[in-house]
């Protein structure tokens, strides 16, 4: 039997949404690894709209040391140098979740939408049928 593709819903901050949306942040960053493979991340934004905004597929999830992590993708996060090793301070493990496509909704979408109460505080696992609610 084949396991149903599993999504994680994130809480995002701006202006990292933008980014991720924009094409510019091809990877979202995570101090804590994913204990589930992922096909999707939906992304609620937090700071901001306070709204799921939209989605990405995954191109990969890499778990390295943070300076691994830096020297591969220091051009695509959306921080500077600072900023990562700050996210980052004491840490063993970064991990780092590819960006493969991005689609902003045309309408940013509720929780309750998705019968969900509050927003995660890093992410949450979700059947990828949510996906069908965003299309």
């Amino acid at each position: 039997m084949v396991a149903e593709p599993v999504a994680a819903l994130m809480s995002i901050r701006q202006p990292y949404t933008d980014l991720i949306l924009d094409g510019t942040k091809k990877v979202e960053l995570r101090r804590v690894p994913m204990k589930r493979d992922i096909t999707h991340v939906i992304i609620y934004e937090s700071g901001g709209t306070g709204r799921v905004v939209g989605y990405f597929e995954v191109s990969h999830v890499i778990e390295d040391a943070p300076a691994t992590i830096w020297r591969r993708f220091r051009g695509v996060t959306g921080l500077k140098k600072a900023e990562f090793d700050d996210y980052y301070s004491g840490r063993d493990v970064a991990v780092a979740i590819g960006v493969k496509r991005a689609v902003r909704l045309k309408t940013p979408r509720s929780l309750a939408d998705f019968q969900i109460d509050r927003p995660p505080q890093s992410f949450m696992y979700l059947c990828a049928s949510y996906l069908r609610d965003l299309s």
